[in-house]
């Protein structure tokens, strides 16, 4: 019965130290002072893009992937356990594929992801 909220905790737990702050500390470092008022308002809509498609298909989802056949959407464990998975595979290519930027001037960070 605790696999819901379980899953619930997960998802937010691996979001949360993953790919929810990206965003907003990356765009603030990797591109040229040229072109970072444009690049960051292009991540801004891509990470509401992003919240819209999971708003907009949680329920489809919760239904599908639920592991309760006789009331699905009272349980949206399935649901959770995606984003779960989601949330984890971001955060280790995070961690094994983003540079350290620390330390760099922004010529030597934008040179890094140029």
């Amino acid at each position: 019965q605790g696999a819901p909220l379980a899953a619930m905790v997960l998802y937010l737990v691996f979001f949360g130290a993953g790919l929810a702050p990206l965003p907003w500390i990356l765009n603030s470092e990797i591109y040229p002072l040229e072109a970072k008022s444009v690049c960051i308002g292009f991540a801004t809509a891509a990470n509401w893009i992003a919240n819209f498609v999971v708003a907009a298909t949680f329920m489809d989802l919760a239904e599908a992937l639920s592991t309760d056949a006789v009331c699905p959407l009272a349980h949206p464990d399935g649901a959770f356990w995606l984003y779960t998975l989601v949330a984890a595979i971001g955060l280790a290519i995070l961690i094994f594929k983003m540079p350290e930027t620390k330390g760099l001037c922004l010529d030597e960070i934008v040179a890094l992801f140029a």
